[in-house]
């Protein structure tokens, strides 16, 4: 339906009812759509709380699985030395048990 100029004002006044229908239901489904978007919101906000203790659990977790690491090749590092030193020691025994034989 065309509505001119001229009939604007008897066009309100005929259906100014229906057109605040109209703008009640519309604001209905506004509010309906707000209270939607803020229990998402709200359960959105409750998931990142968990989500960001679980990530930095698992931070910790990895960190310690970084530093176990780190003290393991360390301990590698000792072991390999320690055992280079006990041939170094066994062999020098050798030659000074030898040298205590010859004299």
């Amino acid at each position: 339906a065309t509505v001119l100029a001229k009939d604007v004002a008897s066009h309100l006044n005929e259906h100014a009812d229906q057109h605040f229908i109209l703008m009640a239901n519309r604001m209905m489904e506004y509010q309906n759509v707000m209270k939607d978007m803020n229990a998402r919101l709200k359960s959105l906000e409750e998931k990142n709380v968990v989500l960001e203790s679980e990530l930095k659990r698992a931070k910790v977790q990895l960190q310690s699985k970084s530093e176990a690491k780190t003290v393991a090749n360390n301990v590698k590092k000792l072991t390999k030395r320690i055992g280079t030193l006990e041939t170094t020691c066994r062999k020098e025994f050798k030659l000074v048990e030898h040298d205590r034989k010859n004299r």
